[in-house]
Formats: C-alpha cells, structure tokens, sequence
C-alpha cells in the first residue's frame, strides 16, 4: 500500500458521525481516494449497522477497495461473515 492516511477520532465514540477523522474518511470515500480500509476492529468504523453495510457491502466492494480488520481477521482473501455486521452492533464479533 503507498500513500496511506491513518484517520483516529480518539476520544469519540463510534456511536455517531460526527467525528472528525470519520468526516475526512467519508470525504475521501467520496472523492475516490480509498483503495483499502484497515481497521482494528469492525465496531471503530461504526457502530450504525447502516453506515457499516453501506461500507462493506456497497462501497468497498463497488470501487474493489480490500477490507481488512486485525480483531475479526479478515482479509480479501478471507472476507467478511455475514454475521459480523450484526454482532458488531451489539459490541460482538470476536
């Protein structure tokens, strides 16, 4: 991977979108800047099942952007289960 951007929102809960680091994710999601998202775990995307289906579901899959979580260990070439998502919201997916 070459250019990459950490984005952090220490401090902020993942319960909502008004986080700053989350504002410049989306932006750059919008302007085609991400190729993949590396997350500690599911859960510090979102914890809106919306916002997260919308990320793993729709957009990475659409623009063939990698999605990998070090907690889920998932990978492209170990992808996501559908059950996830869902556990996340309830502070699960181990």
């Amino acid at each position: 991977m070459t250019n990459i951007r950490i984005y952090s929102d220490c401090g902020f809960s993942a319960h909502g979108e008004m986080r700053p680091a989350f504002a410049k994710l989306e932006t750059g999601k919008h302007s085609g800047k991400v190729s993949a998202l590396v997350l500690f775990d599911l859960t510090r995307l979102s914890r809106d099942y919306i916002v997260t289906s919308e990320w793993i579901e729709a957009f990475l899959p659409r623009h063939h952007a990698g999605l990998y979580s070090i907690k889920a260990q998932i990978t492209p070439n170990r992808p996501i289960s559908l059950a996830l998502p869902v556990a996340a919201l309830f502070g699960g997916g181990r």
